[in-house]
């Protein structure tokens, strides 16, 4: 479900209704060892890694 967003300018609100905005890339959890598939995202403050358990919603905004 998450590949579609790879390489996207995204805005992504997470279960805390915390809101992240920037350009992401798709990680999959065999890849990385996880639970769940995940995007990290290039925020103004850095990367932030949010996995797919973690995401309430996502908006492509380009």
């Amino acid at each position: 479900m998450l590949q579609k967003y790879n390489n996207k300018l995204v805005k992504i609100t997470d279960i805390d209704n915390q809101m992240f905005s920037g350009r992401c890339l798709y990680e999959n959890r065999e890849d990385f060892e996880e639970e769940f598939d995940g995007l990290s995202v290039k925020t103004d403050s850095g990367w932030i890694k949010l996995l797919e358990n973690e995401i309430k919603s996502i908006e492509i905004l380009n």
